[in-house]
């Protein structure tokens, strides 16, 4: 069978319906397209995306340092950070603190929560001394009770203050 080359040269009625797009496709094509935007927007500011740093800890127990005893209580567990200046300046005490401990999957425990009760302005190598009190000691968000032992680590994420999503892709394009 052969093909007919002069498809385009049908008549002008069949060319007329075949080439243009119902009028009801782009108005719903428009609608849905505006609702998602619109969507998309109301959800960058609902949703918080925090600011942190990251920095790593170690977890000790106030029982041997007696300096602690009046910012904590005797047998519970506190972690301390050594930060860079960078870092340092953004933090203030009573902000939040996520610890994952090197030694225990936080997929499978979870983390363990704390906030920041003392800042050092003496630095030490150059990187500046916090103290964390772990709020429920070992207990992790799984409310899973961790065994302490010495030299024991982890990674916390400071909260240093909670930022919109639209707010912080808007600040992306103030700097460009």
């Amino acid at each position: 069978m052969k093909k007919d080359k002069n498809l385009k040269y049908r008549s002008p009625e069949i060319q007329a319906i075949v080439g243009k797009v119902p009028i009801w496709v782009i108005r719903w094509g428009m609608s849905v397209i505006f609702i998602v935007l619109i969507l998309v927007l109301f959800l960058s500011w609902v949703i918080k995306y925090p600011e942190t740093v990251s920095v790593e800890v170690k977890i000790k127990r106030t029982e041997s340092v007696l300096k602690y005893k009046d910012t904590l209580e005797e047998g519970k567990y506190y972690a301390e950070a050594l930060v860079s200046e960078k870092g340092f300046v953004k933090i203030k005490k009573g902000q939040i603190v996520k610890i994952k401990l090197k030694g225990y999957s936080y997929y499978k425990y979870g983390l363990i929560k704390g906030i920041i009760i003392e800042k050092e302005d003496i630095p030490i190598n150059s990187k500046y001394l916090i103290k964390i009190n772990l709020e429920h000691g070992l207990r992790t968000s799984f409310r899973k009770k961790v065994e302490y032992y010495e030299g024991m680590k982890g990674e916390a994420e400071i909260m240093i203050k909670d930022i919109r999503l639209f707010d912080r892709i808007l600040k992306k394009f103030k700097r460009n």
